[in-house]
């Protein structure tokens, strides 16, 4: 869930230093707004926890501080008047009353807020040619398992998805989604056409394909997947690459292609990560990082290591590789756990993101 919340706010705006500047400026203007201001003591007061609340707001300060303080305010408050000290009693009860005010709003604002997240998301509009390509620094660590199922969950949104093996060593995808094709083979050799090699299951598309001799090594190759790419992203909503791992076939990756970077929560295949990081660097538009098998995960620890946005942490659950012996991904038949949540959850941020990209 702390994934899932932290990859929206780091996300929807991507210029974070603006936004902290526009902060700063707004907590200056307030500053000098006080200052100036001539009216009664109970207003200034007033003005002061209105700013309380909206600051809290913004960055969602826990519900829970201004009730806290309130309590506070009233003990000391009964404690003064005991004292016989009423005036600063009375005054002292009067924050207690903004600060419980304070809370209240804060507790609902909170309760629409999950409401609203809880609500059943439903696309706004047709998307047209966005491509994203998801890769690693090391193999095993779940790409085909992630393209697969992200496949599937944008198909019961009823979007129009191409998932596309581009490991041309060691391809699995035709596994994964339960498929007999060689599609992305016979293509690269001349055999076939495109639309003719994709296949439809689970309500996608899949070009699928066999290993392919030499590979990226060849410049042909490279430049024929690249034409690959563009063909069918003028068919589809959307696209997802399935990439080998390490940055072998980094070359096909336009500057308009997003990129996923999975990995597992052990040092090394962060460390990884890194290196394919600093290699896309420039080259494409890098969204985030994809957690996989994890358990207990430092996100935060991670993110400093990366200087990138942890978008989704998917669990390690006995349903995943039910799904891969079975050859259906998990998304094509079952939501009712926690992988299939936040597979669900990193589709919706990617949907929107895409939406407010235009």
């Amino acid at each position: 869930m702390m994934a899932r919340q932290r990859k929206v706010e780091k996300m929807k705006y991507p210029d974070v230093g603006r936004e902290q500047a526009v902060k700063a400026l707004l907590v200056v203007a307030f500053a000098a707004l006080l200052l100036k201001y001539r009216g009664s003591e109970e207003a200034r007061v007033a003005i002061v926890f209105a700013f309380y609340f909206l600051a809290a707001l913004i960055y969602r300060i826990d519900p829970r501080y201004p009730v806290l303080a309130a309590i506070g305010s009233l003990v000391l408050a009964a404690l003064l008047l005991a004292q016989q000290k009423e005036a600063l009693a009375n005054r002292v009860a009067i924050y207690a009353y903004y600060f419980l005010v304070v809370g209240v709003l804060l507790n609902l604002a909170e309760y629409l807020r999950e409401a609203k997240g809880e609500e059943e998301y439903s696309p706004t509009r047709e998307l047209k040619g966005k491509v994203l390509a998801i890769t690693s620094g090391k193999g095993g660590v779940g790409k085909t398992t992630l393209a697969s199922n992200l496949a599937c969950a944008l198909a019961r949104l009823n979007k129009r998805v191409l998932v596309a093996d581009l490991d041309l060593a060691m391809p699995n995808l035709d596994i994964a989604m339960g498929v007999n094709s060689r599609g992305l083979e016979d293509v690269l050799k001349g055999r076939r056409r495109v639309e003719e090699a994709v296949v439809r299951k689970h309500g996608c598309s899949i070009l699928a394909t066999l290993p392919v001799k030499n590979g990226y090594r060849s410049k042909e190759i490279v430049e024929k997947i690249r034409d690959i790419i563009e063909e069918v992203r003028q068919s589809y909503e959307i696209v997802i690459l399935d990439f080998p791992p390490g940055i072998e076939a980094l070359d096909v990756i336009g500057e308009d292609v997003c990129v996923l970077i999975i990995a597992n929560p052990e040092k090394l295949s962060i460390a990884d990560a890194y290196n394919v990081k600093r290699a896309l660097k420039g080259r494409a538009k890098l969204l985030g990082v994809v957690i996989n098998r994890a358990k207990n995960v430092d996100v935060e620890a991670v993110e400093e290591m990366l200087s990138l946005p942890v978008l989704a942490v998917l669990p390690e659950e006995s349903r995943v590789e039910e799904a891969l012996e079975s050859e259906t991904p998990l998304l094509a038949k079952d939501g009712e756990c926690e992988f299939s949540r936040e597979v669900e959850e990193l589709v919706k941020f990617l949907l929107r993101y895409w939406e407010r990209e235009g």
